[in-house]
């Protein structure tokens, strides 16, 4: 199963969305 990497950048907050089948997971962080 091949994952699904989606990349966001919101104001001051960039992080990444993997998800995989029927599990995801979310990274966060602040940038300043």
């Amino acid at each position: 199963m091949k994952g699904i990497v989606k990349y966001f950048n919101i104001k001051k907050h960039f992080g990444f969305i993997f998800a995989r089948g029927k599990d995801y997971f979310v990274h966060a962080w602040d940038i300043e």
